[in-house]
Parts: structure tokens; C-alpha cells; sequence
């Protein structure tokens, strides 16, 4: 890893060739792929923590899964709501009918006694 360094000149020069030269030093030195070769070597995950991925893999899978069923619930409610209201407005229409049967019969049977009464 030392040879990775980079190395000074043979030669001492002016400071302002040090100075320049320690950029390009603390550049290379201090850049993130070096950083994470030296400072950091990958970690390999824990039983736990690959164990809790595939857990919340598994979640999310389970949650897409009953996010799916509910829109088909909900589709099922919206059609069962729309059959109900067709329904009551059939019933509310009978109703209407009903009565107006009901008034028509009482009318016709008025006018039935008071013919009989008549002819009588």
C-alpha cells in the first residue's frame, strides 16, 4: 500500500514547487477511493442484519401484496355500493307505483258504489 504514495522529487526546488507539490500530495492522499481501500475495508454484513433485509423484503412484499387486495375490495365495494343504489331506486319507483295504484283503485271503487247505489 506504501507504493501507492506518492513520492517526493529527488531534488529539493523552490517552496513554491513544496507547496504545489503538497496539493497533488494531499489530493492523492486524501481522495475518497484511497480513503476506502485503507480506512475502510467493506464490512461483511451481519447474520442479523442480512436476516433483517430479507425481513423487510419479505414486508414489503406482503404490504405490495395487500395494497393490491384492497383496491380489489374497494372495486367490489364501489360495484356493491352502485347495486344497492340501483336497488333502492327500484323499490323507491315500486312505491311510487303502489300508491298510485292504490289511489286509482280507491277512485274506481268509489265511483263502483255509487253507481250500484244509483241503479239500485
Amino acid at each position: 500500500m506504501i507504493a501507492n504514495y506518492p513520492q517526493f522529487p529527488p531534488y529539493v526546488a523552490s517552496s513554491s514547487h513544496l507547496v504545489s507539490r503538497a496539493r497533488s500530495i494531499r489530493g492523492d492522499f486524501f481522495s475518497l477511493d484511497s480513503i476506502h481501500s485503507i480506512l475502510a475495508p467493506k464490512k461483511k454484513l451481519t447474520k442479523f442484519q442480512t436476516e433483517m433485509a430479507t425481513s423487510i423484503d419479505d414486508l414489503k412484499t406482503t404490504m405490495d401484496m395487500m395494497a393490491q387486495q384492497l383496491a380489489g375490495v374497494q372495486d367490489l365495494a364501489k360495484q356493491f355500493e352502485k347495486m344497492m343504489t340501483m336497488t333502492l331506486d327500484k323499490l323507491n319507483d315500486l312505491e311510487a307505483w303502489r300508491s298510485i295504484a292504490e289511489t286509482s283503485m280507491g277512485s274506481i271503487m268509489q265511483q263502483s258504489k255509487e253507481t250500484t247505489t244509483r241503479v239500485q
